[in-house]
């Protein structure tokens, strides 16, 4: 891989995340990519509507299986810090791309449990369906 690749690869999951983001939802402004994130510690990928915080997380296969991982999810929630929802999206070169969630976004009864960040993956389209019933 090239010098900068990865950030690269990553950089260009963001602008693809922003536009499907923006197009599914006809958003009269387009989501666009944080690049404070780049800077400051802790920021998201994205911002959708003041609701969701997200994480984009774009890799190739690398024989360690095909599922998120746990700091990416940790780093998703604190980056959401009060008052939004995280949303890790992530894909792995020649597969689909997921979506994961906090159970309390699926599921309001969670919001005030000691498992209210338990993560819930979805595929894309699914994703879609959760993140409309919060905008």
């Amino acid at each position: 891989m090239k010098p900068g690749g990865g950030r690269q690869k990553g950089a260009s999951f963001e602008r693809w995340c922003a536009k499907e983001l923006s197009n599914h939802f006809n958003l009269e402004t387009a989501i666009r990519r944080n690049l404070d994130q780049y800077q400051t510690q802790g920021q998201p990928d994205l911002e959708l509507e003041g609701v969701w915080s997200i994480e984009c997380k774009r890799y190739k296969t690398n024989g360690t299986g095909t599922w998120f991982q746990h700091e990416w999810w940790m780093q998703c929630v604190t980056s959401a810090g009060e008052g939004m929802i995280p949303l890790l999206i992530f894909k792995y070169d020649r597969h689909p791309v997921r979506c994961v969630f906090p159970i309390f976004a699926i599921n309001y009864d969670w919001v005030d449990t000691a498992q209210a960040f338990m993560p819930v993956v979805t595929d894309w389209e699914d994703g879609l369906v959760i993140i409309g019933e919060h905008l």
